[in-house]
């Protein structure tokens, strides 16, 4: 699967490529957001491998600047389920 990735106020930040097998995520970003006058675009990716568990993932990313470790958690109510009337 593929999408784009973005900060919180919408500007866009990268492509992220990943892939589910089982309860694992692996997954690439590549950053666009920087761009050097004449369109070059320095390459700044990240990637990485997360478990997920219910409505979490844990993982690790390694890019610049790291190993690094992450949580994700899933905020609000789950998008598919409808309200009830």
């Amino acid at each position: 699967m593929t999408g784009k990735a973005r900060e919180t106020d919408g500007t866009a930040t990268g492509s992220i490529e990943g892939m589910v097998n089982g309860e694992v995520f692996t997954w690439q970003w590549t950053d666009v957001s920087m761009r050097f006058l004449g369109g070059n675009v320095p390459n700044k990716s990240y990637r990485g491998q997360a478990t997920i568990a219910l409505d979490e993932m844990n993982g690790r990313a390694d890019g610049p600047a790291c190993p690094c470790t992450f949580v994700l958690r899933r905020v609000g109510g789950d998008p598919g389920q409808k309200k009830a009337q």
